[in-house]
């Protein structure tokens, strides 16, 4: 069995489903830890895209859906001659739906047959009656002929309608095999395509984070340099004020030693008059 027949079958098949959804695992779990600046984020990031590569790659495998013309079992089913017609082809966009047709062949084939059935059971009993006649002997003989002859068509009839229930029985279920494939891979993409869009949008929130984190920190960088540039400010005039403070307790110093001299000039003159006295 080559590469192509493999992929096709119900085990390739089951396979490359298997493939897709750990593949696309791996690439959700990469680009998870890139968003959140985990160790390893080069490493697993670069695994998940080499996973999505290779699930790309083994896209090419996938045999194209081979067209069955059902419109010459079912004329109905031709795109001209589906108007007006109960069953025909609905056009949606780009793709096209067929509408399977429900007929319930068992209860039509079980009608047939029971018609079938009483009438030639009606026959049998004419042809009993006429069998008992004397006078009608050839006649019955002949006739009871015809009746095992619409019997044997009966029964030919009969096999007919159980090829025809069978055939579109496989037909019905080979219709729901095609549906339900193409609604498998239908929602194995749609989920693929909204985990994207989810990452997507996350990348988006994140950056716009930092973008916010940046503008704050930028500000209080500004911030921070009027505060040193205060600082200073009081700084020199802090030193200023000691400056000052230094020269006014010279001067006050230079008044008590004045005050002192004076004090002791006054003393000395006020002995002196004590004395002369």
């Amino acid at each position: 069995m080559g590469l192509m027949e493999f992929m096709q079958s119900p085990t390739g098949k089951r396979m490359t489903g298997v493939a897709y959804s750990l593949g696309a695992s791996i690439v959700i779990v990469g680009a998870l830890f890139k968003i959140m600046h985990w160790p390893g984020a080069g490493v697993m990031l670069t695994i998940g895209m080499g996973t999505e590569a290779i699930l790309f790659a083994i896209g090419i495998f996938d045999k194209p859906h081979k067209d069955y013309h059902w419109e010459l079992v079912w004329p109905e089913l031709d795109d001209e001659g589906a108007e007006g017609s109960a069953h025909g082809v609905v056009a949606a966009g780009d793709s096209k739906e067929l509408s399977i047709p429900t007929v319930d062949t068992k209860a039509l084939v079980e009608e047939q047959l029971k018609n079938l059935s009483e009438g030639v059971s009606k026959l049998g009993n004419t042809a009993s009656q006429l069998a008992n006649l004397s006078e009608a002997a050839n006649v019955s003989s002949s006739y009871i002929s015809n009746v095992n002859a619409a019997s044997q068509a009966a029964g030919a009839f009969a096999a007919s309608q159980a090829n025809l229930k069978n055939s579109s029985d496989s037909l019905v279920n080979s219709y729901k095999d095609i549906e339900a494939s193409i609604s498998s891979a239908s929602s194995g993409s749609k989920n693929f395509a909204d985990q994207m869009n989810g990452i997507n949008k996350n990348i988006s929130s994140i950056n716009s984070m930092f973008e916010i984190q940046a503008k704050t920190a930028n500000e209080q960088g500004e911030a921070m340099s009027l505060v040193t540039t205060a600082l200073k400010t009081v700084a020199g005039s802090i030193n200023s004020s000691a400056a000052s403070a230094e020269s006014y307790k010279s001067e006050i110093e230079k008044l008590a030693q004045q005050m002192k001299s004076l004090n002791t000039v006054y003393g000395n003159m006020l002995n002196a008059m004590t004395i002369r006295g």
